[in-house]
């Protein structure tokens, strides 16, 4: 179970310059007693602007700071720290781009039984292209390096592809699908590398002016360089969304 609270401002303080700032709680929590060390609490704060250079290029930064506290002394808790530039631009109003990478520092505290003291120091980065075939649907192609949470290690260094299309049925329904493909890299002393493939496939309703909800079926394979570490994994997701 995963829920995230928060605040975000925006402030534009010209016609091109704007500003934003806001603040998450997060909380993810197993509904199943063999991944409870997972539970955890997280706080991230973030600022960035943009700069409207022209018609077709905006320019800007963010930044975010997150802090993770599990509810089991398991896992390590920890601090991550991340800030970059970001780049947009739109080569027509079918066909738009996007870029965005930011120096990450992330560090754990020896607060749980896990045997790994590893931090990370690098880039993460993202590039993605969006195409609109037509008025009702678009397709889009992403790469991109992002860090996630760890199982029994601190963090998982995540390389991804990811294709989706997207096709709208009514004013109100959605259909969309997705493939990805992910290389995985764990810290600490098991040193994990897998290969993961995933299909997505779900719908998405607007219910109303200020609710909307969403339904997926995911199928992940993951192939990897540990004994017993491949698995197939069905999963379907039900997200439930309220707009301010």
């Amino acid at each position: 179970f995963h829920n995230t609270a928060g605040l975000l401002a925006n402030w534009r303080g010209t016609s091109k310059l704007g500003f934003s700032a806001g603040y998450d709680y997060s909380i993810d929590r197993s509904l199943s007693s063999q991944f409870t060390s997972l539970d955890r609490d997280d706080h991230t704060f973030s600022a960035g602007f943009d700069y409207l250079l022209s018609p077709r290029w905006t320019v800007g930064a963010n930044g975010a700071y997150t802090i993770t506290e599990y509810l089991q002394n398991v896992q390590n808790d920890g601090t991550s720290f991340t800030f970059g530039p970001v780049v947009n631009y739109k080569y027509s109003q079918f066909l738009i781009f996007d870029a965005s990478a930011g120096w990450t520092v992330s560090t754990y505290d020896q607060t749980g039984t896990i045997v790994d003291n590893s931090a990370f120091r690098g880039f993460t980065w993202q590039v993605g292209v969006r195409h609109t075939i037509n008025r009702r649907t678009s397709q889009d192609l992403r790469f991109g390096r992002h860090l996630g949470v760890g199982f029994n290690n601190n963090f998982t260094d995540t390389l991804a592809v990811q294709y989706g299309l997207r096709r709208q049925i009514t004013s109100a329904v959605w259909l969309h699908s997705t493939l990805a493909w992910e290389a995985l890299d764990e810290s600490g002393p098991t040193g994990e590398t897998a290969d993961r493939y995933l299909f997505s496939m779900g719908t998405s309703f607007r219910l109303s002016q200020h609710w909307s909800s969403a339904v997926a079926y995911t199928l992940s394979w993951k192939d990897s360089s540990l004994l017993g570490g491949d698995y197939v994994q069905n999963r379907l997701t039900l997200d439930i969304t309220r707009h301010f």
